[in-house]
């Protein structure tokens, strides 16, 4: 049983209405939004499931209803591979993992520029005077090959690399149609393309767009024929063109040198890794260096969770306001004081001077100094932290106070654009980790992907790479007898075991925001006794 199989058979199991549509296709209700009608399509594509929602919702969401992830929505849970021939050899192959990471190993320069399925015969249906579709990626290939029924080819690389490749292979074409993804680098290499083509051959070379979704795989998995695909106009310019063969010159003078950069690169040797005995690991001696004591470290990194409204913020200000004034922020036990670096990029000054007086009165009465000149805050200013200037800027503010604890987030508001994957989340990572390494404690917050009962319904949104990374990933879930009480739920297991709270309680008058609950077992099953 293959992934689409599988998937059609827990779309079923989770109470979806699901029909046959065709071969290897399917109509079903989606469980990503309350679908009274059936409006999602769900195809066999190669080695993966090809879907497309009408209604629009994304793909991550839709196999998170059913408790998936991307990984799971392909044969091989490492993704596809896609292999280029020329004359029957393997010349290169491109592997396209979940998180849609590309990888391409060249086998053999020079040959095989073009993606063709196996049993599809290119040069026989250029031959015949077929048309040829050219989409951007090898997904769109397989997809107008498998189910719109007709003959495809792309370049790998994606929407800037088709100047790399040779595409003579198709001169002599009676129809090339260029699909163009709906984004300005899909239109830029559709008008560049068609332009190119129509160097090559005396026919017919246009470009359309799919009617729904961002490709064509979206447009034939929604079961539409690609004769309503749409047209996109693409007027021919010579002065373009020139500027073309300029740009794609320079790109190979540019692509020579990088190589032979890389080559004088491959020669160098780090001296990175100094490895030890197991022995000498076993006798190694570390102090504990307690931010916290029994809750946080030096070098800790805590992603906190919850539902619009639920008091993420309270909680990470009751942490760094009290512990500022020398106070276990739950327990009350005197600790060392810290210094503490607040970069709140969602919460303006006026939020934090009205939402921080009451717990700040609180450590002032109960601490052994007062939190105001210990706690130090930027408040509703979005920076984002993959622009070289900002990043430099919070390490300079940690250089100036000397923070023990530094509070930024959200994270969705740390970077310009959204986070969808793991190469959306990794420099954000690298970054806060380099915050990290000056020895500080990270306390962040992020948006819970779904609303729901469970723990694992609050993690953060955006790459699975943030639900691995820090040491304590906790979400504020609600008790659903008791909307004043929360469970701290953990949507990853705690790298090390510390006195963590199992929940809490709104506090009243007189007491902290958050009042911890310790150790009842019924503490969840109708409030406390």
């Amino acid at each position: 049983m293959d992934a689409t199989e599988r998937f059609v058979d827990a779309l079923v199991n989770a109470g979806s209405v699901v029909k046959p549509n065709g071969q290897d296709r399917w109509l079903a209700q989606c469980l990503a939004h309350d679908d009274g009608n059936p409006s999602l399509s769900v195809a066999r594509g190669r080695g993966q499931v090809l879907m497309y929602c009408f209604a629009g919702c994304l793909i991550e969401d839709i196999a998170g209803a059913v408790g998936w992830s991307m990984d799971s929505l392909f044969d091989d849970p490492k993704g596809v591979t896609y292999e280029y021939k020329a004359q029957g050899r393997t010349v290169r192959r491109v592997h396209r993992s979940p998180s849609k990471v590309f990888r391409q190993d060249v086998i053999e320069k020079g040959s095989g520029d073009l993606y063709v399925p196996d049993g599809v015969d290119l040069d026989g249906a250029v031959k015949a005077g077929f048309p040829v579709f050219i989409p951007e990626g090898e997904k769109d290939v397989d997809a107008l090959t498998r189910l719109g029924e007709v003959m495809a080819t792309t370049s790998a690389g994606g929407a800037q690399a088709w100047r790399k490749a040779d595409w003579s292979s198709l001169a002599g074409a009676s129809e090339l149609i260029v699909v163009a993804d709906p984004d300005e680098p899909g239109m830029e290499r559709a008008t560049a393309l068609v332009h190119h083509l129509r160097t090559i051959t005396p026919g017919v070379v246009r470009a359309v767009k799919a009617k729904v979704g961002k490709d064509a795989a979206d447009h034939v998995t929604a079961g539409l024929p690609v004769a309503d695909m749409l047209p996109v106009d693409v007027d021919y310019d010579p002065e373009f063109e020139a500027a073309v063969q300029s740009e794609m010159d320079y790109r190979r003078i540019k692509s020579e040198a990088l190589h032979r950069e890389r080559a004088a690169e491959a020669a160098k040797v780090s001296e990175k890794l100094q490895p030890k005995t197991l022995g000498e690991v076993l006798d190694l001696q570390f102090e504990e260096h307690w931010v916290i004591p029994g809750l946080l470290e030096r070098g800790d990194r805590l992603v906190l969770t919850g539902v619009e409204g639920g008091g993420k913020s309270y909680f990470l200000r009751q942490i760094s306001i009290m512990a500022a004034a020398g106070i276990d922020p739950f327990s009350l036990a005197p600790i060392d004081p810290v210094k503490v670096l607040v970069v709140d990029a969602e919460n303006s000054e006026r939020q934090w001077s009205r939402s921080a007086k009451y717990v700040t009165g609180l450590a002032e009465k109960w601490g052994v100094r007062s939190p105001r000149n210990e706690v130090v805050i930027n408040a509703g200013v979005r920076i984002d932290l993959s622009v070289p200037a900002d990043v430099n800027q919070v390490h300079q503010l940690i250089d100036e106070f000397q923070p023990d604890i530094l509070q930024i987030g959200p994270l969705y508001k740390l970077v310009a654009k959204e986070i969808s994957n793991d190469s959306d989340a990794a420099p954000l990572i690298m970054t806060l980790d380099s915050f990290r390494e000056r020895g500080l404690v990270l306390l962040m917050e992020a948006h819970a992907g779904h609303a729901g009962k469970q723990s694992k319904d609050l993690r953060p949104r955006g790459s699975s790479a943030l639900l691995g990374w820090p040491e304590f990933g906790f979400g504020l879930l609600p008790d659903e007898e008791n909307p004043e009480m929360v469970e701290l739920a953990r949507w990853r297991g705690d790298r090390e075991q510390r006195n963590w709270p199992t929940g809490f309680r709104r506090g009243w008058d007189g007491e902290l925001p958050w009042v911890p609950l310790r150790g009842s077992s019924d503490e969840f099953e109708g409030g406390v006794k």
